[in-house]
């Protein structure tokens, strides 16, 4: 599997939500990116990372990683394989063993910061989720329709309605509508 080195490039909350941010992936030449959703949770810890702040040093991610030194960061990968339900399939991948644990995508960001783990995605994954990175100063934020929340959508939806971007409004329609089907097929 060929796979693209992602760089944390920092989160930002969701305008109309209460709990949703977004964190920003960047490939290692800072040329295309990769948006994810996170929770408070997440973003919070992200934060304390990306700013410093000395009481990190005593959190639980930092003193279990202190204490599995012994296991050098280049025996482990975080990488993002799929895309499922709206989300990133992600892993914890041991590349001596071949042992793989299963992750939200958002704690396999949060590992890579605390740890030093890089962090990966399949390349082909990459150029198919991936926007341009924006130039400075843009205001608008491209993200894939099938890794945002039915909640996003619904919002998205309705914001292309009320704006008439009525082209917009129908794939964010099919999207729902392609959910909702996948859900019932299961039932």
């Amino acid at each position: 599997m060929n796979k693209t080195r992602l760089i944390l490039k920092g989160t930002v909350k969701l305008d109309g939500s209460e709990d949703l941010y977004l964190i920003f992936l960047a490939d290692e030449n800072n040329t295309r990116q990769l948006t994810m959703t996170c929770d408070h949770h997440v973003n919070y810890e992200l934060g304390l990372r990306l700013t410093l702040q000395p009481v990190v040093n005593r959190c639980l991610p930092e003193a279990l990683v202190q204490m599995l030194r012994y296991a050098s960061n280049d025996r482990y990968e975080v990488l993002f394989f799929g895309v499922h339900e709206g989300q990133y399939d992600c892993m914890l991948f041991d590349c001596d063993t071949l042992d793989t644990v299963a992750l939200r995508a958002s704690d396999g960001v949060l590992l890579s910061v605390v740890s030093g783990i890089p962090l990966y995605i399949d390349t082909e994954l990459f150029k198919r989720q991936s926007t341009p990175v924006p130039e400075k100063g843009s205001m608008s934020i491209a993200m894939p329709a099938n890794v945002a929340s039915m909640k996003m959508l619904e919002a998205a939806l309705q914001n292309a309605v009320d704006n008439e971007n009525y082209e917009l409004a129908s794939q964010l329609r099919d999207e729902i509508n392609r959910r909702n089907h996948k859900e019932e097929d299961k039932s």
